[in-house]
């Protein structure tokens, strides 16, 4: 980092000494740095709505900002001594966790740029959920560890190159809303990995734009490993069946645009592959995957085999389904072996091993704008 930053009596070693991760010690500002170099290699998803992907990361690194806080840094008492000497000492406060006083921080920051209210109200509540508690807001750090946090930010937009947030409230700010604590969530779990931050090519690096450079790399190789992007194919509608019924010819001959199809007709005659048809005709369009809704689990549990053996194999497609009502476990698919490391308590790490059940990665992926 440059020297001329102005940092008045807080120095740039004395920073370094906050950390994010105990098991084992990890720099706060290393994660930010992890976290958006994830958010990078993912890519925006809320790009549509006027924010860049700088911007969007500069957001996503701050989501663990409020860890410069004395009762969070002093939880571990092996590191209590250490901090201390670097001026950042304990309190008797009542004890708040990190999200709100991240929260706290990004409002204070979009209030002085004179954000859309709305906006700004989104965000810190966003910030105060990304760990699924939606708690009220508090007073922020002060003393050395508010000069933290604001060198932490000023080191963020540096690295990232990102200016200012965008001001305009969104068109559909729920949806935005949505989106965003999705992208911070999965962005700070997978940043929260120690495979991840133990990597060997992140270590003895001490120089924000050195080890961000060594963290993006080690991002982009996580995120393609991971295997988020969603599979495109082309469609093959005729494919779907050999010999097609009346209902499932008139649908193979027509052009019928991606939109609400109702298929009205007797039982056995093959409603459901005239469905699966469609499917495969709007692939071709640019929408890609599809969900099957049944009315009960035990109907699900019967289409399951038949939807993969029948049309996904038949494609040479059919490791891409899952089953997702909420009792696909019984089925036997896998959960991860090993508890997700989250640098929170033992319940956050179930929270977090909870999302990554079959049935619920089912509906992560990367947007196909990015």
């Amino acid at each position: 980092m440059s020297d001329k930053m102005p940092i008045s009596s807080l120095h740039m070693a004395d920073y370094k000494i906050l950390w994010a991760k105990s098991k084992p010690r990890h720099p706060l500002w290393k994660h930010l740095l992890d976290s958006s170099a994830v958010s990078l290699a993912l890519g925006s998803p809320i790009k549509s709505y006027g924010w860049g992907e700088r911007e969007t990361a500069l957001l996503v690194g701050l989501h663990d900002i409020g860890k410069s806080y004395p009762r969070f840094q002093h939880r571990v008492p092996d590191f209590s001594e250490e901090l201390a000497s670097a001026g950042f000492r304990d309190t008797s406060h009542r004890y708040y966790r990190h999200e709100r006083i991240s929260a706290d921080f990004v409002r204070m920051k979009l209030t002085e740029a004179a954000h859309d209210p709305h906006l700004i109200d989104a965000i810190a509540r966003i910030f105060a959920a990304h760990h699924s508690r939606w708690d009220g807001d508090k007073p922020g750090a002060t003393g050395n560890y508010l000069e933290a946090q604001e060198l932490l930010f000023l080191i963020l937009q540096r690295v990232l190159g990102a200016g200012s947030f965008p001001c305009e409230k969104p068109s559909n700010l729920s949806a935005f809303g949505m989106r965003l604590l999705g992208h911070v969530v999965l962005c700070d779990w997978i940043a929260s990995n120690k495979k991840f931050y133990c990597d060997e090519r992140l270590k003895g690096e001490s120089v924000p734009t050195s080890y961000f450079a060594r963290a993006s790399g080690v991002a982009r190789e996580w995120v393609d490993e991971l295997g988020l992007e969603r599979k495109c194919w082309p469609g093959n509608p005729a494919g779907v069946v050999e010999t097609p019924r009346p209902v499932q010819q008139a649908l193979l001959d027509d052009d019928i645009p991606p939109s609400l199809v109702i298929i009205e007709a007797p039982m056995g005659e093959g409603k459901t592959e005239a469905a699966w048809i469609l499917a495969e005709k709007w692939r071709n369009a640019g929408f890609q995957g599809m969900y099957m809704a049944l009315p009960t689990m035990a109907t699900s549990d019967s289409l399951h085999d038949r939807y993969r053996d029948h049309y996904l194999k038949k494609l040479g497609h059919g490791e891409d389904l899952k089953l997702v009502h909420g009792r696909a476990w019984l089925r036997g698919d896998k959960e991860p072996e090993e508890a997700l490391e989250t640098g929170e308590s033992e319940n956050d790490a179930s929270i977090a091993a909870s999302w990554f059940r079959p049935t619920r990665r089912a509906g992560l992926f990367v947007p196909l704008s990015k």
